[in-house]
């Protein structure tokens, strides 16, 4: 079996993309940060970071390709929220989203979606977003209109599982 229908196999299943209103007026004062440039000499395998970077830029490749404003990374609360359940999901057997509605409150969005990943096999970044897009309920989280800000976090558990969280968010 090759990398890529292994990795769809690995994906989780349930894509969790909620809609509830904004619990307050007032506009998001988490800090933004410009997407960083990839390094083309870098190893995305052995630089998490530089992982990160890849994947997000090949969703805003694919995001552009359909008529899609790219995702702003960083929102800062999101980032480091999602840094933290892909380090939580290397210490557990069941693969999960988080709370939607505490992200929404805790980092002052009006929209939230969250996609994740799992598997081992050292998958690429390419290998990653590929499994996504392939994945209807993935990719309607993804391509959402409403997606302008983002958060990833991608974690090796001790066993080397690739754990990746990518969390869209529109800002209040």
């Amino acid at each position: 079996m090759s990398r890529l229908p292994r990795l769809v196999a690995t994906l989780a299943l349930a894509v969790l993309a909620t809609l509830l209103p904004g619990l307050a007026t007032s506009p998001a004062s988490a800090s933004l940060a410009p997407l960083a440039p990839v390094d083309p000499d870098a190893d995305p395998q052995k630089n998490l970071d530089e992982f990160e970077t890849r994947v997000v830029h090949l969703i805003n490749k694919r995001r552009v390709a359909r008529d899609r404003v790219p995702v702003r990374r960083i929102q800062s609360c999101q980032d480091t929220g999602a840094e933290r359940w892909a380090q939580k999901l290397t210490t557990v057997d069941t693969k999960a989203h988080r709370d939607m509605g505490k992200v929404l409150r805790d980092c002052r969005l009006q929209w939230v979606g969250e996609v994740i990943a799992w598997g081992g096999g050292d998958p690429t970044p390419r290998q990653i977003v590929d499994a996504w897009m392939a994945s209807e309920g993935h990719r309607t989280v993804i391509m959402k209109g409403r997606a302008r800000v983002a958060g990833i976090g991608v974690r090796r558990a001790d066993d080397g599982e690739l754990n990746i969280v990518l969390t869209f968010g529109q800002r209040r």
